[in-house]
């Protein structure tokens, strides 16, 4: 098959070009596929119509393309649909964020040094909670005891 073939092929079904049920486009490309040797015989197929909307999806969102563009490209009605046939792998996140971590906050800090200082102030605040539920359990041992020393000096 041809690079051009393969090209009209993906652009064919990528952009959802009416005239043709997707079933039947989904039909055509999975005999291509057959024809070509891209399955073996008695074995699960490697590729479909709905590998290739995946692929296709996946390599414009790793080249930096908005979802949005994707889902009109792909012929969806709603991104949700398009969400599904993008996936992530660790380079693409870790890719994501150190894009992130070059831009910076109004005080000056990466997102990373922002996420430290967050986790940092959380660590503070729960200390802070337990050294409360402390001085509370004290302050209440200290009620008992003054209402304790009240009834005996009422008493007396």
């Amino acid at each position: 098959m041809t690079e051009a073939a393969i090209k009209a092929i993906i652009d064919y079904r990528a952009l959802g070009i009416k005239g043709k049920s997707n079933k039947t486009i989904e039909r055509l490309i999975d005999k291509i596929f057959l024809q070509y040797g891209f399955n073996k015989e008695g074995e699960k197929k490697v590729f479909t119509s709905h590998n290739l909307r995946a692929t296709f999806a996946t390599k414009l969102s790793t080249m930096g393309i908005n979802i949005k563009t994707i889902s009109v490209l792909m012929n969806h009605s709603d991104i949700s649909q398009t969400a599904k046939y993008i996936s992530y792998d660790e380079r693409t996140m870790r890719t994501a964020l150190e894009q992130m971590n070059r831009f910076r906050t109004h005080e000056g800090m990466t997102f990373s040094e922002l996420q430290s200082k967050l986790i940092e102030q959380r660590v503070q605040l729960m200390r802070a909670e337990e050294e409360y539920e402390l001085l509370h359990f004290q302050f209440k041992e200290l009620q008992k005891e003054n209402d304790r020393l009240k009834k005996g000096v009422s008493n007396e």
